[in-house]
């Protein structure tokens, strides 16, 4: 017995995740580096697109010569940094032909979750709405002088929208 994921494409143009049991299922996927993002040498892509959807590694605060963006001695600038890794993020969802709009989920790593108002700060004035889906996550970095990275997934085919939770009877929104 087989055990996969698989993406479908419904015709309400919005992917869900499949679980297929005892067949294979196909999804074409590509994968970027970029020069306009600073170089890895880690085994990784920039970005994969699979089926409809884009995925974004998590993009490190570092320009495209691989110089960390925002580092101070004793301390990460914490706003340089984000708007860096929107930077990098934005970089690679173009190279797909996608844009920030379509992002509907994010991840930051942060060394300090203290430091989460500050990177929502960034995120709130360098987003327009809907602002995606996003989870927050203290983490070691695995790089000196870092304070977060963020990784983004995006629908390629459509923008994303926003949902809100619906309010009980009586209440106006």
């Amino acid at each position: 017995m087989i055990l996969e994921t698989a993406l479908f494409e419904p015709y309400d143009r919005v992917c869900i995740l499949v679980f297929a049991i005892g067949r294979r299922a196909s999804v074409s996927t590509k994968t970027i580096t970029s020069n306009n993002l600073p170089k890895t040498d880690w085994p990784m892509s920039h970005a994969v697109k699979a089926g409809n959807w884009v995925f974004t590694a998590a993009m490190f605060p570092k320009d495209v010569a691989g110089a960390v963006i925002g580092k101070t001695p004793g301390r990460a600038d914490v706003e340089m940094q984000t708007e860096q890794c929107l930077t990098n993020i934005d970089h690679a969802l173009a190279e797909f032909g996608v844009s920030r709009a379509n992002v509907t989920k994010t991840k930051t790593y942060l060394a300090d979750v203290r430091s989460k108002p500050r990177v929502d700060a960034v995120v709130a004035s360098g987003w327009k709405k809907p602002f995606p889906a996003r989870s927050t996550i203290g983490s070691v970095m695995p790089v000196t002088d870092i304070a977060l990275q963020m990784e983004a997934t995006a629908c390629a085919s459509a923008a994303a929208t926003e949902v809100r939770p619906a309010k009980p009877a009586g209440e106006e929104r």
